[in-house]
């Protein structure tokens, strides 16, 4: 069985997300080098957020969800994720290096054990 956690959301109609652990959740950031969008399961990370049309996201069971909040989430005073899906549905939430790198202000370093924003 190959692991992947990891979300690959296209910018078609449907979007899909692949995490491989389907019981359990986990308070982690996960940051994602094949998603186009952040996504939390937990409304109690948001600072704010408000009603969007609805998206619609396949799930790896299969399954396919609707969001229809997105949101911004502040990790401290000096970074926040902007635009983030709430996806209860989800197990991990995801951080979204395309979506950051967007925006000329944020930098990676990636190494073997972690990444540093």
């Amino acid at each position: 069985k190959k692991n992947s956690n990891k979300s690959s959301i296209s910018n078609e109609g449907i979007r899909y997300a692949f995490l491989n652990h389907e019981n359990e959740k986990a308070d982690l950031w996960i940051i994602d080098s094949d998603a186009t969008d952040h996504v939390c399961f937990s409304k109690s990370w948001f600072h704010s957020f408000h009603k969007v049309s609805s998206v619609h996201v396949k799930l790896p069971n299969g399954n396919s969800v609707i969001a229809n909040t997105v949101g911004s989430i502040k990790f401290s005073y000096s970074f926040t994720l902007d635009g983030v899906l709430f996806i209860p549905e989800f197990n991990f939430n995801l951080i979204s290096v395309s979506k950051l790198a967007a925006l000329s202000q944020y930098k990676f370093i990636f190494t073997d054990e972690s990444c540093i924003i």
